[in-house]
């Protein structure tokens, strides 16, 4: 599970390393798609890189979602 976490939280540094001295509009959503990429691999087995639509697909419909 820490590799699992870890993937996750490089994936992190490395985006934030290319938004160097630009401000992070979008970190809300960087910081859901590590959440749910880590829950996803702990249910499944499989990870997805952040930019990957089934991902990304799924924190959209998060993010939409009202109650």
């Amino acid at each position: 599970m820490e590799d699992s976490i870890m993937n996750e939280v490089n994936e992190m540094i490395e985006h934030l390393k290319k938004e160097e001295g630009r401000p992070v509009s979008n970190i809300r959503e960087k910081f859901l798609l590590a959440v749910i990429n880590s829950l996803w691999v702990i249910v499944t087995g499989k990870r997805y890189k952040h930019s990957d639509p089934f991902l990304m697909s799924h924190v959209r419909n998060i993010t939409e979602y009202k109650l």
